[in-house]
């Protein structure tokens, strides 16, 4: 009987190890998803705060909310501010469920998101939410662009390193 290899044997798993590197790559995106929608959610309160800031240094005394909504409304801008509150709570609610579906293994909703996301970095510095749900856009379309689905390898080669396998004789 031939000695035993020093070297264990060969668990080179082409498929398997594609399989994985996919499932990590999908969680990444998956959490990357998650965290826009966390900087989406905040960019309302943090955007409506710096709003008042804003305010009250122009008007150069404090402001309640029941003024600053009625002067917005008076000059037709309160539509604008709602409408800017309901979209980055849309843009966060579509990022949560792509989340979740980048986790199960849906990888058909990256490139939405990744479009997603890029409005939202557009809509956050044109209309409402500032720098952060920019951030939170960019983080939601680098999660979109991280979980696109890749192509499968047409054949993979075994690999060429390491002793040859022992076959004994006959």
């Amino acid at each position: 009987m031939p000695p035993a290899s020093p070297y264990p044997p060969g668990t080179y798993d082409p498929m398997r190890q594609m399989a994985q590197e996919a499932g990590a790559r999908t969680r990444g995106a998956s959490n990357l998803l998650a965290a826009g929608a966390v900087l989406h959610a905040l960019a309302i309160p943090i955007g409506l705060a710096l709003f008042k800031v804003l305010v009250e240094r122009v008007a150069g005394r404090s402001v309640s909310w029941g003024e600053i909504f009625s002067a917005l409304e008076q000059t037709g801008f309160l539509a604008l501010i709602i409408a800017g509150i309901v979209v980055q709570a849309a843009f966060a609610g579509i990022a949560v469920v792509g989340a979740f579906l980048m986790r199960t293994g849906r990888t058909q909703v990256a490139i939405p998101m990744l479009v997603v996301g890029i409005i939202g970095v557009i809509f956050s510095f044109a209309v409402f939410g500032g720098i952060v749900g920019a951030i939170g856009g960019g983080l939601v379309a680098a999660g979109g662009a991280k979980g696109r689905p890749r192509p499968p390898v047409p054949y993979m080669y075994p690999p060429t390193y390491g002793p040859p396998p022992f076959r004994p004789g006959p």
